[in-house]
């Protein structure tokens, strides 16, 4: 599992979207200056991204669904 969330890192980046993880450790990602993220979980609270190791955080599948669309976007030419 830690592989999937460090890829899922990994691809994040390169789009350049940041990692905001909630407490409980749930994995989202959000679009730089924007209040919330790709699912439209608000960015409330502490972000936990360096907090937790990759092994503790769960990724959301909303987030990573519009993370795999957004990758997709600009390997296609459009």
């Amino acid at each position: 599992m830690a592989d999937v969330i460090n890829y899922v890192s990994k691809v994040a980046s390169d789009l350049g979207l940041f990692e905001w993880t909630k407490k409980l450790g749930q994995q989202h990602f959000n679009v730089p200056n924007e209040p919330t993220t790709l699912c439209g979980m608000p960015m409330l609270g502490n972000n936990y991204a360096r907090v937790y190791g990759d092994g503790d955080k769960t990724p959301c599948p909303i987030c990573e669904e519009a993370l795999v669309l957004r990758a997709d976007s600009q390997t296609m030419d459009v």
